[in-house]
């Protein structure tokens, strides 16, 4: 009598919800922890100082993300189930761990490294860093599938968090002089195309649905993995700058295809809806690819005509081999690839000139374009367009 009927689960919250924040204080107190850990080992070899801005760079990403993952826990559900799931899983946990190692990174922004012996591996601390964060992420989705765990916010955390490590990696190479300022596009992309989204979305005007496409997600694999190489200090910035360049260039070309499609000007998988566009984008696919090859060839040819004592007649032949395969288009993408880690290397040890340059940056693009046709033989495509994470 007087009692009002109460609808179920009101004044109760989700007991899915409340594991979920419980976990989320779990993984605070474990960032405090190793942020005083990592604060504490630098002051050894960095002082104080330092480690303490360290310290308050990276608390600063990482407040970020775990202010990211408390507002979006209601995404932790499969894809066909609006059944939340009560747990993170091991997969997001990677993610997360990525994460961090990534606010760790953030922490060396605008540092220099201490001379010395006693501070050498802090030169290689954010190379390494950002190196294993890319090997976790091809970790993460591999655990996600194997065990069925597949969720909305395992999706959302792992496009933010390689978008956050391609900003910081690219902030590192810019202010480090390894890196071109227009590689930090490739940093602030991602969110520069959200904030345009949003803009159109306030001017009432449509935006269109880009899908996932093979090809740019090769090239953000490529652009990680060139980054985590370009911090470790294996490469001078005569090496990594150009390439810088190409990589930057081959990002802005897919961010503007990406602005095609959001403007209604191409189809959702990239094809341009108006003719010139498509005649445009039909010759440059038949032309860039056979001038790429031919740059290679002209390179090479360069490079093993400048004589110098570091590069012995099995490397000279090593250059030759892999020119020739990727002039060839016989598997021109791995080719190139190891191309341009050699010609790098070249550039690096102050070996030749020109030639080393010019084969470096023909080399990256065509790692980037495949070979095009006509060709020979392209089998790894089928690895790095269609085995995508």
């Amino acid at each position: 009598m007087g009692m009002r009927a109460r609808s179920p689960g009101a004044g109760s919250a989700d007991p899915g919800l409340t594991r979920l924040r419980r976990t989320g204080r779990i993984l605070r107190v474990a960032g405090l922890l190793l942020l005083a850990g990592g604060a504490g080992l630098l002051a050894e070899s960095w002082g104080r100082p330092a480690a303490l801005r360290w310290a308050v760079q990276a608390a600063a990403v990482m407040a970020a993300v775990l202010v990211r993952l408390e507002t979006s826990l209601a995404l932790n559900h499969l894809p066909r189930s609006p059944r939340l799931l009560p747990s993170l899983g091991a997969a997001n946990l990677l993610t997360l761990g990525r994460a961090a190692l990534i606010a760790a990174m953030a922490g060396f922004l605008f540092q220099d490294p201490p001379g010395g012996l006693s501070g050498e591996w802090l030169r290689w601390a954010p190379g390494g860093l950002y190196l294993l964060a890319v090997l976790m992420d091809h970790l993460d989705g591999r655990v996600a599938r194997a065990t069925g765990t597949v969720t909305r916010l395992g999706e959302l955390l792992d496009t933010e968090i390689d978008a956050l490590g391609l900003l910081v990696a690219s902030l590192l190479l810019f202010s480090g002089g390894k890196a071109p300022v227009v590689f930090v596009s490739v940093g602030i992309g991602y969110y520069g195309v959200r904030a345009a989204r949003r803009i159109r979305m306030w001017a009432g005007r449509g935006i269109g649905e880009v899908r996932p496409r093979p090809g740019a997600r090769m090239v953000a694999g490529c652009e990680m993995g060139f980054a985590a190489l370009a911090l470790l200090p294996v490469l001078s910035p005569e090496a990594t700058t150009p390439a810088g360049w190409v990589m930057a260039g081959v990002f802005l070309a897919g961010m503007a295809k990406d602005w095609l499609i959001i403007c209604g000007h191409a189809s959702p998988d990239g094809r341009p809806l108006r003719p010139w566009l498509r005649a445009v984008e039909a010759a440059a696919a038949r032309a860039l690819p056979l001038l790429l090859r031919a740059a290679v060839a002209g390179g090479v040819v360069l490079s093993v005509t400048q004589p110098c004592p570091l590069r012995g007649a099995a490397a000279q032949a090593g250059v030759v081999v892999l020119g020739a395969l990727c002039t060839l288009g016989v598997a021109a993408r791995v080719a190139g690839m190891l191309l341009s880690l050699v010609a790098a290397g070249f550039v690096t040890a102050a070996c030749g000139g020109a030639g080393e340059v010019l084969t470096l940056t023909a080399a990256v693009s065509l790692m980037m374009t495949g070979a095009g046709h006509p060709r020979i033989w392209q089998p790894e495509d089928v690895f790095f367009l269609k085995n995508q994470k």
